[in-house]
């Protein structure tokens, strides 16, 4: 409950979210957060960062760097530096991007310029024939058409990739097909993971490597020195199961109605939900760093930080809980009502995730994010 204390700390009200200001060496930092009733969700933090949070957005205005959780997403203005934008649609039209894209999608749509790099973790990524990618391309996705150009590198691991565009540096691909044009080009070196080679210098301006892909998908060879750390990270990763279930049965049980009313409403409105949660992991921390360096305020500052790196860990269990009765739910209707088993279910499908490359971090992200949502809206409960 001192998690959700500290979010309760933070001044929120149904339709002002947060709203702090904090004096450092002289100087003002403003935290405004507004809600409206279509669960409209806009704020600005310090270093001119834009948050937007809604279930269809449009940025229509240009922005400096942008953080935005939706449904679906649109821009039709210039974002002057980089962007990370959370969706299953996202479209950029012929507007340039100024820095970089991060883009967690189930499609990616790219008409414009980005004058930055690409990452694109997503289901399908098309990349226009007017678009230019200026730095590099990372995507991993189900298919990745590139119609346009990619002036840096790419490193490309997809189902299908189809190029008919030009990337002017190297090219680092895996994928289960790989489909081109006569039009299309690699400027630079092409390193490729197929089932079988294939001719491709026509195409490829420098050297061309093979990697044959094993038959079990992704090879993992395992040699006896590695045995060891083998095992430590097997019971590393039990403890942290028996561990994690117990302080979260412990958080279920004194939670109360409070806590039961944020996972509901997590499943029922997750983009307003994931909204509180960023805002709980962001505004938290650079709201107690700022009044440390105030006299009076150094006390609550560092308390603020320590109540921050443990919501980190609480945040995981309550998105764990989630994930399981969401899971449940679907295999197991009768089940739903002990939230200690969805726990239970949820820690084993996230732990091992974790664990993974790449994946383990965006799920820890997503994780964290899910859970600060939970107690975001637990904090705003106990308000009422």
């Amino acid at each position: 409950m001192f998690t959700l204390f500290a979010l309760s700390a933070l001044s929120l009200s149904p339709n002002a979210l947060a709203s702090e200001t904090v004096t450092s060496d002289g100087s003002r930092v403003n935290f405004e957060v507004n809600v409206d009733q279509k669960d409209h969700v806009e704020f600005d933090l310090p270093g001119n960062i834009k948050f937007l949070a809604d279930d269809r957005l449009n940025v229509d205005e240009p922005v400096n760097d942008l953080f935005a959780f939706a449904t679906d997403i649109r821009f039709t203005a210039p974002v002057e530096d980089n962007a990370f934008v959370f969706a299953e649609e996202i479209r950029v039209d012929d507007v340039p991007l100024g820095g970089d894209l991060f883009g967690f999608a189930e499609t990616l749509q790219l008409n414009g310029d980005v004058q930055g790099d690409v990452y694109a973790f997503i289901g399908d990524l098309y990349v226009g024939p007017d678009a230019v990618v200026h730095g590099n391309l990372t995507a991993f996705g189900g298919t990745v058409e590139i119609e346009g150009t990619v002036l840096g590198d790419a490193q490309l691991q997809t189902g299908v990739f189809e190029l008919s565009g030009h990337i002017i540096g190297d090219v680092d691909l895996t994928t289960g097909d790989f489909i081109h044009t006569d039009d299309a080009r690699i400027g630079g070196d092409f390193a490729y993971t197929m089932s079988s080679a294939r001719d491709f210098d026509d195409l490829v301006g420098g050297e061309v490597e093979f990697v044959e892909e094993s038959d079990d998908g992704v090879e993992i060879e395992i040699e006896k020195d590695d045995e060891g750390s083998l095992v430590f990270a097997a019971i590393k990763l039990v403890f942290k199961y028996f561990s994690g279930m117990l302080v979260g049965s412990l958080l279920l049980a004194i939670g109360g109605a409070p806590i039961r009313k944020a996972l509901k409403a997590l499943r029922d409105r997750p983009v307003s939900a994931a909204a509180g949660g960023f805002v709980g992991v962001t505004v938290l921390p650079v709201a107690s760093m700022a009044v440390m360096f105030t006299l009076v305020g150094a006390p609550l500052g560092a308390i603020g930080m320590a109540l921050w790196v443990v919501g980190l860990y609480i945040a995981r269990l309550f998105a764990a809980q989630a994930l399981g009765e969401a899971l449940l739910t679907r295999i197991r209707p009768g089940a739903i009502g002990n939230p200690y088993v969805s726990l239970a279910v949820g820690l084993a499908i996230l732990l091992p995730l974790f664990m993974l490359p790449w994946l383990g971090w965006l799920t820890w992200f997503a994780a964290t994010i899910a859970g600060f949502g939970v107690m975001w809206t637990a904090a705003c409960a106990l308000r009422e």
